[in-house]
């Protein structure tokens, strides 16, 4: 493991080109040199409901949690340093400097510990991600049984949905 521990691993929060955020390595900044190649980062975009007023806290929190799990993913095991560079207003720096002033200090640890938990997650994410594919598979090939028949996805959803009710309805005995 001390083999593997890069150090300080800097990250830079910044309001990314399409308005929303994003956090990432500092200058490709990983394993104490610069313009290693490649850049490890978290995106979280605003969505046009929010633009008025948006959700810093949660946008923040999200991308705190989606940098730390990406640098475990990619094993790069060190300490996260979070700072701003300028690229983040005052008022919203704020907001930031609180979540990371209430997170516990072994949460900014990259550790063979998290990598293997954000391996698992993404691991869980493929999978369901898997069964929709294999889902929507099986209702495409429902609707192509059907030649003349012409429905959309959704409405293949909706008869499956309704199909599926009839059935727990049988099975449990309501019906």
């Amino acid at each position: 493991m001390n083999d593997m521990y890069v150090g300080e691993i800097l990250v830079e929060i910044a309001e990314d080109s399409h308005g929303g955020f994003i956090a990432r390595t500092y200058n490709d900044y990983v394993f104490g040199m610069r313009k290693l190649g490649f850049e490890v980062s978290a995106t979280v975009p605003i969505d046009d409901d929010d633009l008025d007023d948006p959700p810093y806290e949660a946008i923040f929190t999200e991308l705190l949690n989606g940098i730390r799990l990406a640098l475990a993913r990619c094993c790069l095991f060190g300490r996260m340093k979070v700072f701003n560079d300028g690229m983040v207003d005052e008022e919203e720096w704020k907001i930031v400097e609180k979540i990371l002033g209430e997170l516990p200090n072994e949460y900014f640890e990259i550790t063979p510990a998290l990598t293997k938990e954000a391996l698992q997650v993404e691991a869980e994410r493929d999978d369901a991600f898997g069964r929709f594919l294999d889902h929507m598979g099986e209702l495409l090939s429902s609707q192509q049984k059907h030649e003349g028949e012409n429905i959309t996805v959704g409405e293949a959803l909706d008869r499956q949905e309704k199909g599926a009710s009839q059935m727990r309805k049988i099975i449990e005995g309501d019906e």
